[in-house]
């Protein structure tokens, strides 16, 4: 079922439902304090095809642990086939790059980001 939701707003409450503030990479509080989700995005028209998008998850902690759950918790939401978001006219077809996933080096060992390729895809109902 379509809903009103704009596709980039139907993306913001998926990346939003993992417990952690999320914003579009540029446009991050400058008040933020980590944990939190930044992600890129990418407009794609109804039925262009996959559409490539990024996710950081940055903690700052000495553990790889909480950082790692979060990633697996993604792929697990995601599963296999991806999930469908409604919006607009369709759907927004959500679903995991390849690699899914990798570990960023910063310059403060504390800082522990995870960089994820995701693929939306953009699909009319009809």
């Amino acid at each position: 079922m379509p809903s009103d939701k704009t596709k980039a707003a139907a993306f913001q409450d998926f990346m939003e439902s993992f417990g952690l503030p999320a914003y579009a990479a540029t446009a991050v509080d400058d008040d933020a304090k980590m944990p939190y989700i930044t992600y890129t995005w990418a407009e794609g028209a109804w039925g262009d095809g996959p559409v490539a998008v990024q996710a950081d998850i940055w903690y700052r902690t000495e553990s790889e642990a909480e950082p790692n759950a979060k990633v697996a918790e993604l792929s697990k939401r995601l599963g296999l086939g991806g999930v469908c978001l409604p919006c607009e006219a369709g759907v927004l077809w959500v679903r995991r790059g390849s690699p899914f996933a990798q570990a960023v080096e910063d310059a403060d060992n504390s800082v522990k980001r995870r960089y994820i390729n995701i693929e939306l895809e953009f699909e009319t109902l009809w």
